[in-house]
């Protein structure tokens, strides 16, 4: 369930970004929005004396206050500033308040400052606890209010892959959303093993089996899925797709009209071996809606253990 939504800001138009999302997200009574951001004199250009932190906060504070006031409309708002680096603060703020989920943008610059969000998401990313929605710089239209909210949820067969159902689950509840499943099969590879009986005499192509899902297996996984969650009282659809993971999954996320998509960092699928980390981090790039990407708890197991090792 999503109650406490944490949206980390720098002061730029690109970090902006991620406002027009967290706005519909309050629309939801339950839901409450955590704006902060870090000032850091360090990251601050070499032009001139650098501010004090009480100037730097007052500074600060008075930004968050005019979003609060001119772009959020009613929602439920707490806006926080604090003195430190970009990642750690949000790291911080996110175990403090019991976040149920992070929504930043992946870039951003904030005038004299240089937080770069890439870096910052970056590291974020490794260590956060909660789904964590990327509002990409490429994003070129926010969500509709004119019908559902439409969440393209890929999958692999694999149980790590799977662990994003249930925060897609509860992003759909949030925003009285669809949920479309998707797997990708491969296309049967053609190999030339013999020669054709007719005068021609030309090589012969049969498809080759690459041990990967077939369409049908596809299908009845999603399937069953789908009506889990049907039984739960979620809408939801079932999409199977050939060809490439991720050219699959952006086309089809336009096909259908979707406004987010929903995928586990991690993942591996048998002999398929769509590795989820790769997939997901092309799929950030090249698209143009918001990503909601999901650290698999076994993954987070094992890099607390390497880390303590």
């Amino acid at each position: 369930m999503i109650e406490n939504v944490l949206v980390p800001l720098d002061g730029s138009e690109l970090a902006e970004r991620a406002l027009p999302y967290a706005r519909v997200l309050a629309k939801n009574r339950a839901i409450r929005l955590y704006l902060i951001r870090a000032v850091v004199p360090g990251d601050l250009l070499d032009t001139g004396p650098v501010p004090d932190e009480p100037k730097l906060r007052a500074d600060a504070e008075a930004y968050l206050e005019g979003l609060t006031s001119g772009r959020l409309g009613n929602a439920s708002v707490r806006a926080s500033v604090y003195y430190g680096e970009a990642a750690e603060t949000i790291l911080a703020e996110m175990r403090a308040r019991k976040i149920d989920l992070l929504l930043m943008s992946t870039h951003g610059r904030s005038g004299l400052g240089r937080w770069i969000y890439g870096s910052v998401a970056d590291q974020v990313l490794r260590n956060a606890t909660v789904p964590v929605l990327l509002v990409p710089s490429a994003c070129n239209r926010t969500w509709p209010d004119d019908r559902p909210i439409r969440i393209a949820v890929p999958l692999d067969g694999s149980d790590l892959a799977a662990e994003v159902l249930t925060p897609a689950r509860d992003l759909a509840k949030a925003l009285d959303g669809e949920i479309h499943l998707i797997r990708a099969v491969e296309q049967p590879s053609y190999a030339y093993v013999g020669r054709s009986p007719n005068a021609v005499d030309l090589p012969v192509a049969v498809p080759v089996p690459m041990g990967g899902a077939s369409q049908a297996e596809a299908e009845n996984y999603l399937g069953r899925i789908a009506a889990e969650l049907r039984a739960m009282g979620q809408y939801a659809e079932s999409h199977v797709i050939g060809g490439g993971a991720v050219s699959g999954i952006i086309d089809l996320s336009r096909d259908i009209g979707a406004d987010v998509i929903a995928m586990a960092t991690h993942g591996r699928g048998g002999v398929v071996r769509m590795l989820m980390g790769s997939v997901a981090t092309t799929v950030l790039q090249q698209s143009s809606i918001p990503i909601m990407l999901v650290r698999p708890a076994v993954v987070r197991q094992q890099k607390m253990a390497a880390e303590t090792g």
